[in-house]
């Protein structure tokens, strides 16, 4: 009540500070703990989820493996170096013919399912490490909604100065490896 005379009074001018200040607060605290416990009783447990979300969430958990499987078979089965016509080619690479940081990835990847870990160093040198980093994130967030709790560590926050450091290595990577000079030519696809 003191709570709603003191606003009302705010805005028409008339309110004098001082006056009835621990009255104020210590219905304004009674008031706060109510609508918490009012807001409180209207949600519903975490245990309990609407039909919508249980069926996105299992979608995900099926979905997700079934098109892993039929990815890997698929990259498995064809080869991207004599099969090109299966797969999609790089636009940096057709508008401009330089390679982009991530051509050769698909051919690494099939390097890799066929367990040529030389061919796959051949194809990308930084495949190794953007698919270890991209697989341990996805398989964190799947483990994630299967589990309902953390599995692996992901950091809560990356410093700026890695990112920083990891866009120099990359930017670096794309410049030498489409330079014409023979220890550069090692890092084109």
């Amino acid at each position: 009540m003191i709570l709603i005379d003191k606003e009302n009074s705010l805005k028409s001018g008339e309110y004098r500070s001082g006056e009835n200040e621990s009255a104020d607060n210590k219905t304004a605290g009674s008031a706060d703990s109510k609508s918490e416990n009012s807001k409180s009783a209207n949600k519903r447990p975490a245990s309990v989820r609407s039909p919508g979300s249980v069926f996105a969430r299992m979608a995900v958990l099926i979905g997700t493996p079934v098109i892993a499987a039929i990815g890997f078979i698929y990259i498995f089965t064809f080869n991207p170096v004599s099969q090109k016509n299966l797969f999609i080619p790089c636009p940096v690479n057709l508008l401009t013919g330089m390679y982009c940081p991530g051509c050769g990835n698909t051919r690494a990847l099939h390097a890799l399912v066929h367990l040529d870990f030389l061919g796959m160093m051949d194809y990308n040198l930084m495949f190794p490490f953007l698919f270890f980093i991209l697989t341990w994130l996805l398989v964190g967030e799947y483990l994630n909604l299967l589990l309902g709790r953390r599995v692996l560590w992901l950091p809560k926050r990356v410093s700026p100065i890695l990112i920083i450091l990891a866009a120099i290595a990359l930017t670096a990577f794309t410049i030498l490896r489409n330079v014409p000079i023979y220890p550069f030519t090692i890092l084109a696809p």
